[in-house]
């Protein structure tokens, strides 16, 4: 028999690309089986879904490849090999600042039976000043992870010293934990935009900023259907207030948007990592 002639043959190419997609379906349905219907052990970091914002607004579903390689963490090559995947004609090089600013990875994902959001950016805003490097563990929620935070080791920096000054714990947990209400436009939000505040607020209720990752208002408004060229101003208020540590007087805990490229993180929560930044000899600041 001619083997060659089998190899050239249409028919046999035909049959052998159908068996090769049969399989890789067959296996990306079977991952996506064991994610949704065998829970983690210890109910821990459970992803749904990795969707990589190119821009604003465009988007690509990319969780298979968190479900095929065993990611340790997250930097800016898994940003690059990713895009060059998924987006070969894009040259970062010459992508424009606004668009680079608006690349993220936004991660669904349960933790202990909860569904959570949390956005990985590729510009970073919020940085240790004189310190370029940095990254995402990866998953970034476990018990080890959130035992690490109740200790206050600020991460993504580990640092085992403890029984310091400045607590986040308090400030993430008690101060943090319940949002009263939300105003776009003055006017107050309905649930699913509740909803949804409650899942960026992520296991520890710092959305994010344990990991130095804030959420850009633009993000959350074009996520939930509005047209941001309509947003006057947004507003989202605290439950609890905290009391002002040097006059002692009692202040409402608000976020007030000054632009709609704003970062969701109030002066207070700000003053307080900042502080517990400190701590450790790093001055964090929250660029532009």
């Amino acid at each position: 028999m001619n083997f060659q002639y089998i190899m050239d043959n249409s028919c046999f190419q035909r049959i052998s690309k159908y068996i090769i997609n049969f399989y890789s379906y067959f296996k990306t349905e079977l991952l996506f089986f064991q994610r949704k219907y065998m829970p983690l052990i210890n109910n821990e970091y459970n992803l749904h879904k990795v969707e990589l914002y190119i821009n604003l607004i465009e988007k690509q579903d990319v969780t298979y490849e968190f479900d095929v390689e065993n990611y340790k963490f997250v930097d800016v090559m898994t940003f690059r090999q990713l895009i060059s995947k998924y987006y070969p004609n894009i040259d970062l090089r010459n992508y424009s600042l606004v668009n680079r600013e608006n690349i993220r990875l936004k991660f669904t994902f349960e933790y202990q039976d909860k569904e959570y959001i949390f956005y990985y950016p590729y510009v970073h805003k919020m940085i240790i000043e004189n310190d370029v490097t940095g990254h995402l563990l990866y998953p970034m929620y476990n018990e080890k992870i959130m035992e690490k935070m109740r200790s206050d080791i600020v991460l993504p920096y580990y640092n085992e010293n403890k029984g310091m000054k400045n607590s986040l714990y308090g400030v993430f947990n008690i101060d943090c934990k319940h949002i009263q209400e939300m105003k776009i436009n003055n006017k107050k939000c309905e649930v699913k935009m509740m909803e949804y505040l409650e899942k960026i607020k992520t296991p520890f209720n710092d959305f994010g900023l344990m990991y130095h990752c804030p959420v850009k208002i633009s993000w959350m408004l074009i996520e939930n259907g509005y047209n941001i060229n309509d947003i006057e101003n947004v507003e989202i208020r605290f439950l609890k207030g905290y009391m002002n540590e040097e006059t002692f007087d009692y202040k409402e805990h608000v976020f007030i948007m000054d632009n709609i490229n704003d970062y969701f993180i109030t002066d207070y929560m700000m003053e307080k990592i900042k502080k517990k930044n400190e701590d450790y000899g790093r001055n964090l600041v929250l660029l532009n």
